[in-house]
């Protein structure tokens, strides 16, 4: 017959085990949420910085309807993803939304504008000025894009513990 203390040891040995992966597993899977969660943020931020400068480069740049475009790749992904997660208020998103959706707009002109380019000139000047406002608004410095880039900076310390030591 086999000793109850061995058993009892056994059990709570095994018993241990089981709640140490089950912890592991938990904190892993959390790290990785929080990993995922400050990697759509810095997407973000990123395109933000990359849209506020580009810009600001059209609008001193002298050339009508370039062939870049203001990246807005991380709103249609990274947005989408935080809003699943429950992690913007109405606030964070108009000025998420608003940055983006003028981003996009001016995007959408200088396509046009190229379009048009040579063959309808009041159209072409029509889009070229549609750009001209859009990239206005969204332009590093500017309202649109200092909320936009304060949201996201907000976000990144209080969700994710992470020290922006490079701006501000």
């Amino acid at each position: 017959m086999a000793d109850t203390g061995t058993l009892w040891t056994g059990a709570a040995i095994s018993g241990f085990g089981v709640a140490l992966g089950f912890a592991l597993n938990s904190v892993s899977g959390i790290l990785k949420t929080q990993g995922e969660r400050r990697g759509h943020w810095l997407a973000l931020r990123a395109d933000i910085v990359r849209c506020g400068n580009g810009a600001k480069g059209y609008l001193e740049g002298g050339v009508a309807a370039p062939a870049g475009r203001l990246p807005v790749v991380s709103y249609s992904i990274s947005f989408p993803a935080l809003l699943m997660a429950e992690l913007l208020s109405e606030p964070d998103v108009e000025a998420l939304s608003r940055f983006f959706a003028n981003a996009e707009s001016h995007n959408r002109s200088l396509d046009l504008a190229q379009e048009a380019l040579g063959t309808h000139a009041s159209n072409f000047q029509r889009e070229v000025d549609r750009a001209v406002l859009k990239a206005e608004k969204v332009a590093a410095g500017q309202p649109q894009y200092l909320e936009a880039i304060d949201t996201v900076t907000k976000h990144l310390r209080r969700h994710t513990g992470h020290r922006l030591l490079f701006w501000k």
